[in-house]
């Protein structure tokens, strides 16, 4: 834990964040990032950091993947506004849909889960979930992959599109 310490924000440096599974695939990652400042004009990087951005777009899937999986069980220790929460697993969701193994989509579902299980989403409406303006929106990118993609992966994506519709987050 103490190897992330000063390059997390230290809500993310608590003992449970040990056992949180993506930990040690990202303490590898860590060996080889090159540190630098958190640059919030991006909006993963306005919530996760520097470091959890640059992770979700390392050269090992596995990297990535241990990202997202880092994320989504650490999910409720991130900060940010609502519309900011909603931006940074929009960014993440675009990012992990274009990549070539279907294992980092499949994990960056579960952070779009815990996103809408977040109470501090209140009453952030639809609008959020269709319109994210330079990339595609939450829901957009969920179609895309449930028309497009094969097996696993087209059912995950359908699957969290019912959720956002069950949850009241979209509507038919």
């Amino acid at each position: 834990v103490e190897a992330l310490s000063r390059d997390l924000p230290a809500a993310l440096v608590l003992p449970q964040a040990a056992d949180a599974a993506g930990y040690a695939g990202l303490l590898s990652y860590f060996e080889v990032w090159e540190e630098r400042a958190n640059d919030t004009s991006l909006r993963i990087e306005r919530v996760f950091g520097a470091f959890l951005s640059d992770a979700l777009g390392a050269k090992k899937w596995a990297h990535r993947e241990a990202a997202c999986t880092f994320i989504a069980n650490m999910f409720l220790h991130f900060e940010g506004s609502p519309s900011d929460l909603v931006a940074a697993v929009t960014s993440l969701l675009d990012r992990a849909a274009q990549d070539s193994v279907q294992k980092v989509f499949l994990a960056a579902l579960t952070v779009l889960s815990e996103l809408q299980d977040d109470s501090r989403l209140g009453d952030v409406g639809e609008h959020a979930f269709m319109d994210a303006g330079e990339v595609p929106s939450i829901a957009a990118t969920l179609v895309d992959k449930a028309e497009d993609a094969a097996g696993q992966v087209s059912r995950a994506a359908a699957e969290a599109l019912c959720m956002l519709v069950h949850a009241g987050r979209l509507t038919l």
